[in-house]
């Protein structure tokens, strides 16, 4: 790691106290010290997901996400897609992971009837199932599966088909684990 260009200089409160003038001096110490944090921590940094010490150096990484019940992200807007062709997986919802390890993923989902058949929804990773086939009804049921390997990047996502006609609606897709998301990294479809 290159040194920062700027020192960090501590501010004392006497100098921002309701009667101290707004001076070069000031701006300067505070300027001073916003560029030398920015390029001690690194410009992407974001607190708690892509950044370590080591004690004498500083890197980015990513971090392990473990399964528990604290809810890390959810894309909750209610999705639907009308299934065009019978037995193929569609995309419905997905979310883009910044983390690894192991999570709870929950969503709930349901099929209009159409004219008979049967409806799935099913979790995939990057396009490539690995959730269980859930079989869905007319009324929205939570589904909660815990899936490990995943990496940081990853898309999850909700896919649905169905044997017969219907629409599936998928919505409260939630996972759960020690992982934080960026703002905007969710996608529906």
């Amino acid at each position: 790691m290159a040194a920062p260009s700027k020192n960090f200089t501590s501010i004392p409160d006497s100098s921002i106290d309701a009667d101290s003038p707004l001076d070069t001096t000031l701006m300067t110490q505070i300027r001073d010290g916003l560029v030398h944090l920015e390029e001690w921590l690194g410009k992407n940094y974001i607190a708690g997901v892509d950044h370590r010490h080591n004690g004498s150096d500083s890197a980015l990484t990513t971090i392990d996400v473990s399964v528990d019940d604290y809810l890390s992200h959810s894309n909750d807007i209610e999705r639907f897609k009308t299934v065009a062709t019978s037995g193929i997986y569609e995309k419905i919802k997905e979310s883009l992971l910044r983390g690894e390890g192991t999570l709870r993923i929950k969503f709930e989902a349901y099929a209009t009837t159409g004219s008979g058949g049967s409806y799935h929804a099913k979790i995939f990773r990057n396009g490539i199932e690995v959730g269980t086939e859930q079989i869905l009804t007319s009324s929205y049921v939570e589904f909660s599966e815990d899936i490990s390997g995943w990496s940081d990047g990853d898309l999850i996502q909700i896919y649905g088909r169905r044997v017969g006609g219907a629409t599936i609606l998928v919505q409260n897709l939630r996972l759960y684990g020690d992982v934080v998301f960026s703002a905007a990294s969710h996608k529906d479809y």
